[in-house]
């Protein structure tokens, strides 16, 4: 159905699937320092390979797997450093 949704993104995070069944216009993810600032961990510090497996941080890696090729703005009031 038409309309603007919102959900926790612990909830979004896990139900990826749920997400992608439909298209969606824009993904406004709020607070975003809080799910991507550690995201690097994920990387491999030797070969800079993304690792899919890594345990930690995986409503990052669940969210950014959503949001690869999508329209998405991040919001946040807390300076990074990605």
């Amino acid at each position: 159905e038409p309309g603007i949704y919102i959900i926790g993104r612990e909830y979004g995070s896990r139900r990826v699937d749920l997400l992608r069944s439909k298209p969606w216009d824009l993904f406004v993810i709020d607070e975003a320092h809080e799910i991507f600032s550690n995201i690097f961990n994920r990387f491999n510090s030797k070969t800079g390979n993304y690792n899919t497996n890594a345990k930690q941080y995986q409503t990052a890696h669940n969210i950014r797997t959503l949001i690869l090729g999508q329209k998405v703005l991040l919001l946040t009031a807390t300076p990074i450093q990605n």
